[in-house]
């Protein structure tokens, strides 16, 4: 009876020591897909995974807010002759961050912790954080405030500029106030459809290719027209051309099919260029 009743014991001993160090449904890895919830933005190409009790409030083609934690948006970066991508990239966002209230003043003065960064789907980008400066109207005192993390992706390119992706925090925020490892991981969950990067490229030879169908205006001498410039970007653009005896400076509209087709919706040759 004292045997049973020991080994009784050790039997309760062994299952309340699994009891405390099994881990419980909160210690798993593997995510539960009833947690997320994908965003996908037909007009760029892009999706991502977010939270599914994060609530997604989509302003326009540009720019979403998941809950009060993260925001995407697609800014369009038109840097200078010699500027560098990253530079053009942070230099805009640090625009974005700038705002003015009856007591304070808030700017970017830069970037910094500038690193590559790659998606899961291993679409290309890099990280970085905005350095910021709070000032009090009233002493003219300073203090340093970060902003980010930020995770920009370049979706297209053309001769007028790129559209990039950016992952990031409310703009209201700081450093310190943001959520960085959950902005961290909608980023790793950014996808890129392959088609949707070709756009703008694609849109300029459509129209090298057809200058002379889509010109109203025809080439002298039974000659041919060649395009010399040519700026596309958001469904607009303006190319300038040549026959060799004329030059001509036209605007036009264009859209872009799920397949990649390209429509040239509107052409029209500036009057005042000859």
């Amino acid at each position: 009876m004292k045997k049973l009743f020991t080994l009784l014991v050790l039997i309760a001993a062994v299952i309340a020591l699994g009891v405390i160090l099994s881990p419980g449904d909160d210690a798993t890895t593997t995510p539960n897909e009833n947690t997320t919830q994908t965003y996908h933005n037909s007009v760029y190409g892009y999706s991502l995974i977010y939270p599914r009790d994060l609530q997604l409030e989509e302003y326009s083609p540009d720019n979403a807010s998941f809950g009060s934690t993260a925001e995407v948006r697609v800014v369009s970066i038109t840097g200078t002759p010699g500027t560098q991508f990253i530079d053009a990239v942070t230099e805009h966002m640090s625009m974005l961050c700038a705002a003015d209230g009856p007591q304070t003043s808030f700017n970017c003065t830069g970037a910094g912790q500038v690193q590559p960064f790659t998606s899961d789907s291993d679409v290309q980008g890099f990280t970085f954080y905005l350095n910021g400066e709070l000032r009090n109207l009233a002493d003219n005192s300073t203090t340093a405030v970060g902003k980010g993390p930020y995770f920009a992706f370049p979706l297209k390119s053309s001769a007028a500029g790129s559209l990039v992706l950016v992952v990031h925090p409310p703009l209201n925020q700081s450093a310190g106030e943001a959520d960085s490892s959950l902005i961290r991981s909608i980023a790793e969950t950014v996808q890129v459809d392959p088609a949707a990067v070709a756009t703008e490229p694609d849109v300029e030879q459509y129209v090298k290719a057809n200058i002379s169908t889509l010109s109203p205006v025809k080439a002298e001498l039974g000659g041919t027209f060649y395009v010399t410039d040519i700026r596309t970007a958001n469904g607009m653009g303006t190319v300038e051309y040549e026959d060799g005896h004329i030059a001509l400076t036209a605007d036009f509209n264009y859209t872009v099919d799920a397949d990649g087709s390209v429509n040239v919706t509107n052409f029209v040759v500036r009057e005042d260029v000859e």
